[in-house]
């Protein structure tokens, strides 16, 4: 069973060790995500999202499976783009940080997270 919730700031040291993992399974010549441990995402990073209520987790029969930290808040690239609708910043949702377990990519987890966030987003 898949489940989508928003983590608890106990979850730190698990969220953080699955990213982890995730560098270490995604790094490499091949490497197509470009995080660094401790950089990005950074443990003030995980912490400041989940103290904030806005950092969710997949997980499939209780296994962490993903994550992905949700917010409005944009880096200076975003400015000046032509979106297709008129928001305030406050009304844009924008994803940060959006994993899907290695062991399980190809499997359809990404596009549930997507499905959840596009319902949270609503």
């Amino acid at each position: 069973m898949l489940t989508f919730e928003r983590a608890g700031a106990e979850e730190f040291s698990a969220i953080r060790d699955f990213y982890w993992r995730l560098i270490d399974r995604m790094s490499g010549p091949e490497d197509h995500i470009g995080w660094r441990k401790g950089v990005y995402p950074s443990d003030a990073f995980l912490r400041e999202s989940l103290d904030r209520g806005e950092l969710y987790v997949l997980r499939e029969d209780g296994t962490l499976r993903g994550s992905v930290i949700l917010n409005s808040r944009c880096n200076e690239g975003y400015a000046g783009v032509a979106w297709g609708a008129d928001c305030r910043a406050e009304e844009v949702l924008i994803l940060h940080a959006l994993a899907v377990d290695p062991e399980r990519q190809g499997a359809g987890l990404g596009r549930r997270m997507v499905q959840e966030i596009l319902a949270l987003a609503k």
